[in-house]
This record gives C-alpha cells, structure tokens and sequence, in this order.
C-alpha cells in the first residue's frame, strides 16, 4: 500500500515538474517581445503574422502584429500540455483523502466547460480594444499586453492539462470503486 508521504512526494515531483513547464511556456512570449522591441518590422514576425491570418486570434489593434504572433504562439500551448501529461502521468497520485462522488461528478461534467473554454480562447476572434474595460486597460502598452498573453498561456495550459489529466482520474476512481 502506498502511504501518504510517497504520495506527497510523487505529487511534488510533478508539481516541480509542471512550474518548469510554465517557464518554458512563457519564456517564447518574452522572446517575442525582445524581438519585437529590437525590430518592430522584423521579417520573421511579418512571415508568422501572414502565414497565419487566416487563424482565429486574439490580438488588439493597438499592436496587430505582435500580438497576432503572441496569440499564435499561445495556441501551441496544449502540446506542452500533452508533453508534461505524459511525463507527469505516472508520477501524479490521487490524494484517498477527497469525497469520490464529487470527484466523479466534477470528472464527468468537466470536460465539456473545458472544450467550451478552450473552444473560445484559442477558435474565436476577439479584438481586445473593442472588449470589456478589463480588456481595453491591458492594451494600452506592449508590458501589460504581455502579461494579458501569459496570462492567456498558462490559462490555455492549465485547462488542456486538467482535461487531458480527468479521465485518467475518473478512470482511476472507477477503479477504486469496484
């Protein structure tokens, strides 16, 4: 049987392991930024912009191009999800301590408030200067847009890696069950 005190230990190895996902997530943004700074017509973020200008994005015409790039870039946020899952998927342990009939209800019901966030942050059009006040406040300055887009990553982030991570939790409750 395996104690709680392996179990903490497990968990905070992927913990360790997911706050070095979300550096490694968030460092290309502040690249972006640094590029965009040192050469607001950079030919590499004009390709990336035009290439993919057809794709739904998030972006404020405050600074159309850097945060189109931005934007792009924070869609490829659930394959680092994917990545950390698949080295987190043995090391993460239930705690035994939770309520199973909640957990199972909130596995069940979760997926579907997760595919509709992921479906409006990363497969709607949005211009920020047009949105809520919030929103609008943000981009004024390409610092405060950043911090919008990271916010923005580790969101997508978070959500992919929970909805990835619910059926292998229900699957492990159900287990637990019989």
């Amino acid at each position: 049987m395996i104690d709680e005190h392996s179990i903490d230990i497990d968990n905070r190895k992927a913990n360790n392991l997911l706050y070095l996902f979300m550096v490694i997530g968030v460092i290309p943004l502040l690249c972006i930024l640094a590029v965009y700074y040192t050469n607001p017509d950079n030919l590499f973020l004009h390709t990336i912009a035009t290439s993919t200008e057809n794709i739904p994005s998030i972006t404020s015409a405050y600074n159309p191009l850097m945060t189109k790039v931005m934007d792009i870039y924070c869609k490829t946020a659930p394959s680092l999800a994917l990545i950390l899952f698949i080295l987190t998927f043995k090391t993460r342990k239930l705690i035994k301590k939770t309520n199973r009939n909640a957990v199972l209800r909130s596995c069940l019901l979760s997926p579907f408030v997760c595919a509709v966030f992921l479906y409006l942050l990363c497969f709607r059009n949005l211009e920020l200067t047009t949105a809520g006040r919030p929103a609008r406040l943000m981009t004024n300055n390409d610092a405060t847009l950043l911090l919008f887009y990271i916010g923005l990553y580790l969101i997508i982030f978070f959500i992919s890696y929970f909805t990835l991570f619910t059926p292998v939790t229900t699957f492990k409750l159900l287990k637990e069950r019989q």
